[in-house]
């Protein structure tokens, strides 16, 4: 399966206390855009103008993870088009409340191969266990 991840929304926390993230892919990356990804800081626009075009999506898949993420989208700094140049990644793993950095922290760049992506959150969660 030859897609990108393009943008990750957060959903919410099951039952289990899992944090729940929608993971959007693109089979072509260059097409992917959203109405006010020029905008700085994306963090200042509303929910629904974060998003890209539906249009341009090829897939969604949901995740649960036991790691909260910080998203590009709720930055307070750069636009989305910053995220797509790579200048800022498109989630990153929080340590806001860690004590000490991790032998391994979990961050996701735009335009990733959803193998390379799977692969790092295997990578992650292996850690994880041995972190608790």
């Amino acid at each position: 399966m030859d897609e990108f991840i393009v943008f990750i929304d957060y959903i919410g926390k099951d039952g289990s206390g899992l944090y729940i993230y929608e993971l959007y892919l693109s089979k072509d990356i260059s097409l992917v855009f959203g109405d006010y990804w020029n905008e700085l800081p994306i963090g200042h626009c509303s929910k629904d103008q974060k998003y890209p075009h539906e249009s341009t999506i090829d897939n969604k898949i949901e995740i649960r993870l036991p790691i909260l993420l910080k998203l590009s989208q709720n930055n307070n700094s750069l636009s989305m088009t910053d995220v797509t140049d790579n200048i800022l990644a498109l989630c990153w793993e929080d340590l806001s409340n860690s004590e000490e950095y991790p032998e391994y922290r979990l961050i996701i760049h735009y335009g990733e191969h959803i193998n390379v992506v799977q692969e790092k959150i295997n990578k992650k969660l292996k850690y994880h266990e041995k972190e608790k």
